[in-house]
């Protein structure tokens, strides 16, 4: 069964296991074996845009997160991995990807030995339409609003015998709490990021401005006159004005 997913902080509820299979379904192959399932739901800070690229970077995500090291190697054209886990030796095919950037992405891993028979994966990224505060609140409507983005990460495994089922059970909360100390990290190390470039371009908006020498005759004429500055920094461009 599928850990409990809970209410978001817009009141609404995530999908479902059931639901997100059927935007995404499991490999028919494997669609009918009982298998072990989790699906964990992050709202965090920062557009799909921003968080693809490191949800995406599975070779340094899982570095992030300290899960074994992984090796490949092409075989016949197929791309093969192994990994130690638990002490246990695991091989795969890794059956090539499905994505669509800044949105998703599947994979799935056959396994010739380990805990599983199959492990199929989705990371699943959903604009949501305020930011999400660091308590995991909605901002109030008097505070700025911004992007933030719901991560879907749903991990299905088909267990090989009674002992790789329990292996599975007792290792997939180790890598809930990793995904749960780093995605919010992340998000808000790419949210200070995007403060100070921010930041900035303000600042060298500003700066421009004041050298612009067609705003200073602006300024000047506006401070005669006792008028407010009709040609802010946000309107300058020293090359559409002319530099001083």
């Amino acid at each position: 069964m599928a850990a409990p997913t809970p209410a978001d902080s817009r009141g609404e509820t995530p999908y479902t296991v059931e639901q997100l299979l059927a935007i995404h379904p499991f490999p028919e192959r494997f669609a009918g074996e009982k298998r072990i399932e989790r699906l964990w739901v992050f709202d965090l800070k920062g557009s799909p845009e921003a968080l693809w690229p490191h949800i995406a970077d599975t070779s340094r995500m899982n570095r992030a997160l300290g899960t074994a090291e992984m090796h490949f190697e092409e075989r016949d054209g197929k791309r093969w991995g192994t990994a130690r886990n638990g002490g246990v030796r695991h091989e795969w095919l890794e059956v090539p990807w499905d994505w669509v950037a800044n949105q998703w992405l599947t994979c799935l891993r056959i396994y010739t030995r380990g805990f599983m028979r199959a492990m199929f994966a989705i990371h699943r990224l959903e604009r949501l339409s305020r930011e999400v505060q660091d308590d995991g609140r909605e901002r109030e409507a008097h505070e700025p609003i911004a992007t933030g983005t719901r991560v879907y990460l749903y991990f299905g495994a088909v267990p090989r015998g009674a002992f790789g089922a329990t292996a599975l059970r007792l290792g997939f909360p180790s890598l809930e709490r990793a995904y749960r100390r780093v995605l919010p990290a992340l998000a808000d190390q790419l949210d200070r990021r995007r403060g100070r470039t921010g930041s900035v371009g303000r600042a060298r908006a500003i700066s421009e401005h004041r050298r612009c020498t067609d705003c200073r005759h602006r300024r000047r004429r506006a401070v005669r006159g006792h008028r407010q500055d009709p040609h802010p920094p946000s309107q300058c461009s020293r090359q559409t004005h002319g530099k001083p």
